[in-house]
């Protein structure tokens, strides 16, 4: 692709746009390992062979970390569809590193907000994965059904053709429209006032009798990144 000059590191999976970072680098590795490893090598690069960078240095603002997470969602989509069709190579290998991340025990892991949730919700429903596979993120499904996904469902219909600046354009809408859904659900979820109270009393914003204040959404905060993307910046 014309691409010179790349260094392969141990880290997780994530690239800057010159440096690629791989986790599990060692001197033998059992076949099933070698495909995964590929995998996120070729996700890595298609990110770089397929502008992914473009459109985050031409930004005139810096984005915010939830519009960064959503495009990465729907850039995913589109890298990982563009590189499978020019190259077939890719096909099993991205394959692998998918059908690995919808195995993994997240047992351990640290809860994800509804938010992130949603982007990985977004990333499955791209890929034509539903909810009974991608079950980890069952706030996410959940947010995106009460979402109008008829615009990104046109993007992954035409996706061939789309650039990164679009799945920038796309990934702006969502990320408001998701965050909509959210603040609805947590509206629909806030406790009511007790009729033997009355009145909330001050400093008690959310209504409740208690004196205490909302605790805004309610949501962990997570760090585990996204497929292709395990090393929870956003970055793709």
């Amino acid at each position: 692709g014309g691409h010179r000059g790349i260094r392969v590191q141990e880290g997780p999976p994530s690239t800057d746009g010159r440096n690629i970072f791989l986790p599990g680098i060692k001197p033998r590795l059992t076949s099933n390992e070698t495909l995964i490893l590929r995998g996120y090598f070729d996700h890595e690069v298609a990110h770089i062979r397929y502008g992914s960078f473009r459109p985050i240095k031409a930004s005139a603002s810096k984005l915010t970390p939830e519009v960064h997470g959503m495009f990465n969602a729907v850039e995913d989509t589109r890298i990982e569809a563009a590189s499978k069709a020019e190259l077939p190579g890719t096909v099993a290998t991205i394959g692998a590193i998918n059908a690995a991340c919808l195995a993994a025990d997240r047992s351990g892991n640290a809860p994800m907000t509804a938010f992130d949730q949603a982007t990985h919700a977004i990333i499955w429903y791209g890929m034509g994965v539903g909810p009974d596979r991608a079950t980890y993120c069952s706030e996410g499904w959940a947010v995106i059904a009460a979402m109008d996904l008829a615009e990104f469902d046109a993007f992954l219909l035409d996706i061939d053709n789309k650039s990164a600046q679009d799945s920038l354009d796309i990934a702006r809408r969502l990320t408001a429209a998701a965050r909509k859904v959210i603040g609805k659900f947590n509206d629909a979820m806030l406790p009511k006032p007790n009729a033997d109270v009355g009145m909330p009393m001050p400093g008690d914003s959310d209504g409740d009798g208690d004196g205490q204040p909302s605790d805004g959404d309610g949501q962990p905060s997570d760090g585990d990144g996204q497929p292709g993307d395990s090393d929870g910046d956003g970055q793709p």
